[in-house]
């Protein structure tokens, strides 16, 4: 009975890893994968955030990784505060998605402009690009839209940022 017991929780265990960041809580690439795929044929709108953390390198180099991980943290729980009914995704080291389904266009912009907001103050800096759509039917389309828009202000903040003595893209 004991065996059955830790073989049920090591599978449980096993399955939640397989679709959750252990960092941040987010889901993770796999079930982004999943979601995007599912929702891509539903015809309904939706609103992509993409985020990607800016100077995270600098800022491992110089702290440490364990205070990376922090700065990581405290942005998903900035992500968080902003998008209610939002679903949020870590898909690589400091790269971030956030699918708004069902959200109107002005609604969606609103927040966004708060994300904006959330993420040019302190230490948590990040490039945001979005895109919003009436019909999610193109999905692959609109989120490639997004991640151009995030490297656009990237680029930017690097640009402002010359200390970071770099631009990677």
């Amino acid at each position: 009975l004991l065996l059955a017991r830790r073989h049920a929780e090591s599978q449980r265990q096993l399955s939640h890893m397989s679709y959750f960041d252990t960092l941040t809580s987010f889901y993770n690439r796999n079930r982004y994968i999943e979601d995007t795929n599912a929702l891509a044929y539903t015809g309904r709108p939706v609103g992509i955030a993409y985020l990607d953390v800016n100077g995270l390198k600098d800022i491992n180099d110089q702290y440490g990784h364990e205070y990376g991980d922090k700065v990581l943290v405290e942005c998903a729980r900035r992500m968080r505060l902003v998008f209610m009914g939002a679903d949020f995704y870590r898909i690589g080291g400091d790269e971030f998605v956030i699918i708004c389904p069902d959200v109107e266009e002005a609604e969606f912009r609103d927040i966004i402009q708060k994300l904006k907001d959330t993420f040019n103050r302190e230490e948590c800096k990040a490039a945001v690009g979005y895109e919003w759509t009436h019909s999610c039917r193109n999905l692959k389309a609109i989120i490639r839209s997004a991640d151009q828009k995030m490297y656009e202000d990237k680029e930017q903040f690097y640009q402002q940022h010359a200390e970071a003595g770099r631009y990677r893209h």
